[in-house]
C-alpha cells in the first residue's frame, strides 16, 4: 500500500536511480523539472552520469504538448523513455492519447 513516503520528491530520486544510462528522459516543466533538479542522484564521477541529456518543452508555460512531445520521442527512438510529468501538464495535453489510439 501506499504511504506518506509517495511524493514528488521520492518520485523524482526513483526516476533518476532506475533509469539506464541509455534511456531517455523527457521532464514536463513546473515541479517536475525542479523536483528533478533538486532531488535527483548526485553522481560522483561524471561518467557515470547518463550520457542522454533529459529533454524538455519549453512555449507559453511549458506545459503544452508534453505527452505529445513524450509519444514522438518515445516513437523515434529504440530505447525505453519516461516522462515525468505533473497534473496540469497532464490535463493541458489529455487529448493525445485520443489522437495515439487514432480516433473513432
Amino acid at each position: 500500500s501506499l504511504d506518506n513516503n509517495f511524493n514528488e520528491p521520492m518520485v523524482a530520486q526513483a526516476v533518476s536511480r532506475l533509469l539506464g544510462t541509455s534511456a531517455r528522459l523527457l521532464i514536463s516543466s513546473s515541479m517536475p523539472i525542479r523536483d528533478l533538479d533538486f532531488f535527483s542522484k548526485a553522481y560522483s564521477e561524471v561518467w557515470q552520469a547518463p550520457i542522454q541529456p533529459a529533454m524538455a518543452n519549453r512555449g507559453a508555460s511549458g506545459i503544452d504538448g508534453v505527452i505529445s512531445t513524450a509519444a514522438g520521442i518515445c516513437a523515434g527512438c529504440e530505447v525505453p523513455c519516461t516522462l515525468v510529468i505533473g497534473d496540469v501538464a497532464s490535463i493541458q495535453d489529455i487529448n493525445a492519447f485520443q489522437l495515439l489510439g487514432g480516433s473513432q
